[in-house]
Parts: structure tokens; C-alpha cells; sequence
């Protein structure tokens, strides 16, 4: 039986201005790419803002690591959305995370192949 699909075009995102916006992590998504299994975050900008309500995403690997040059960007995530440092060992569950209120710094939107992209580039601690 053949497994027949057709190539559409994704929806583009409206863009907003490049800055840091107070936010809510809403989701994660698993995925796997090349370089091995992930995350997608999906953060939702709060009521504080104009852009209430619209949806950026970060994807960090799923390696959860510290070394002498600093922490991976995936507990670099997780140590902003938990307002602490994680301590070598410590056991967490992604899952907990959801709901928690972060800054997100978003980046300019890029255009590709008439696609508007523009995710976050950094998770900052809640002020």
C-alpha cells in the first residue's frame, strides 16, 4: 500500500519586535534530529504585553550537563525557569516546568522561503 502525502506550505508566525518579553513555558515537545533527541519549548508571551498571547519556541538538546565552561543550554533553561542553580546529580522532571514564568529574548524575524521564523535565542529568570 503506498503512503501518499502532499507537501504544504507551514504558516508563517506574526512577527514582532526583536526583545525580552515576560512569559509563560506553555509546552515541550520531544523530537529527534541528526544531532540526537530534544526538546521544543514553546513559551507564551504574558498578559503585561502588546503581543499577548503569541507563541515562540527554543529547542535544546536533551543533554543536561555541567562543565568548567558553564551548563548546557538546556540547564541553562531549566535553571532560569527554576530561578536556582541544579545541583550535580539533582533529578528533575521536565514536565514540572510547564507553567512556570520566564523572560524570553526573541530574536529579529527571518524570512525563509517566504516562511516567517523568529524564535527565542535565551531564557532569563522571571523578574
Amino acid at each position: 500500500m503506498a503512503r501518499k502525502l502532499v507537501v504544504k506550505k507551514s504558516e508563517s508566525i506574526k512577527p514582532i519586535p526583536a526583545d525580552i518579553y515576560q512569559a509563560t513555558l506553555v509546552q515541550i515537545e520531544d523530537g529527534e534530529a541528526g544531532f540526537g533527541p530534544f526538546y521544543k519549548f514553546v513559551f507564551e508571551i504574558a498578559e503585561e504585553s502588546t503581543y499577548q498571547g503569541e507563541q515562540r519556541t527554543l529547542l535544546a538538546s536533551r543533554k543536561l550537563s555541567r562543565s568548567p565552561k558553564g551548563g548546557s543550554k538546556l540547564l541553562n533553561i531549566l535553571e532560569a525557569l527554576a530561578n536556582n542553580k541544579l545541583e550535580l546529580e539533582e533529578e528533575v522532571d521536565v514536565d514540572d516546568y510547564i507553567g512556570k514564568k520566564c523572560r524570553i529574548l526573541v530574536e529579529e524575524p527571518q524570512e525563509r522561503d517566504g516562511i516567517i521564523i523568529q524564535n527565542v535565542t535565551k531564557v532569563l529568570t522571571s523578574k
